[in-house]
C-alpha cells in the first residue's frame, strides 16, 4: 500500500531519517538553570510557558514527535560520535536528562546520560537498543515511571509499566555485551 503522494516503489527507509538537532532557545536553558538551582526561589511558570521562543520550540518538538514517537533521533548523532568505551548508561526521563546538567561531574569517563524529558517507559523501551544495548555498557541505570503515572503517552496499566521495565532489564541481561545483572 502506498500513500497517494508517494511515488511508486518509494521507501521510507533512510540512512539518516533525523532532521538536524533543534537548538533550545536561551529562555529554555535559563528555565533549566533556574529549576536546577535550589537557591533560585520561585519559578513563574506562566511567564515561562508564555515565552514565544519556548512556545515555538515546544511546537516544533511536538511536530517532530508525530514522526519520531520514541525520540530515536535525540541521541543518534551523539551515539555515533562516542569514541571511548561506555561504562554506564543512565536511561530515563527529565530527571535523568537534568541530572547531566545538574551534576556534570558525574558524567564523562564512559558514563553517559540518555534522559529525555516527558518520556514514558514504552518510549524508553523503543530506544533501548540504540541508546543502551548498541553502546555495550557494563551497567545501565533505568529511571522511569513518573510520566507513565502522569499519562504522558495516554493511559496505561501498572502491569504494562512493569512489563516495559522488565523487557529493558531482560534485554540488558540477555544481550551478549559486558552488561551483567547485579547478584
Amino acid at each position: 500500500m502506498t500513500r497517494a503522494d508517494s511515488p511508486p516503489n518509494a521507501s521510507a527507509m533512510s540512512e539518516n531519517p533525523c532532521p538536524p538537532a533543534l537548538e533550545a532557545p536561551q529562555a529554555f536553558s535559563d528555565v533549566q538553570d533556574t529549576v536546577l538551582n535550589p537557591k533560585a526561589g520561585q519559578v513563574n511558570f506562566g511567564e515561562i510557558f508564555g515565552n514565544p521562543d519556548i512556545q515555538a520550540y515546544a511546537k516544533t518538538q511536538r511536530e517532530r514527535g508525530q514522526s519520531d514517537w520514541g525520540n530515536l533521533c535525540r541521541y543518534r548523532q551523539a551515539n555515533g560520535a562516542l569514541s571511548s568505551p561506555t561504562r554506564v548508561v543512565f536511561m530515563g526521563d527529565s530527571i535523568t536528562e537534568n541530572w547531566v546538567k545538574g551534576d556534570p561531574s558525574l558524567f564523562g569517563h564512559g558514563v553517559i546520560g540518555r534522559g529525555i524529558s516527558g518520556q514514558t517507559s514504552p518510549q524508553m523501551l523503543l530506544r533501548f537498543f540504540q541508546d543502551v544495548i548498541d553502546l555495550h555498557p557494563k551497567l545501565v541505570h533505568i529511571m522511569a515511571g513518573t510520566n507513565d503515572v502522569a499519562g504522558n503517552t495516554g493511559p496505561t496499566t501498572e502491569k504494562d509499566f512493569q512489563n516495559n521495565l522488565r523487557a529493558m532489564v531482560e534485554l540488558a541481561a540477555c544481550t551478549p555485551t559486558t552488561m551483567a545483572m547485579p547478584p
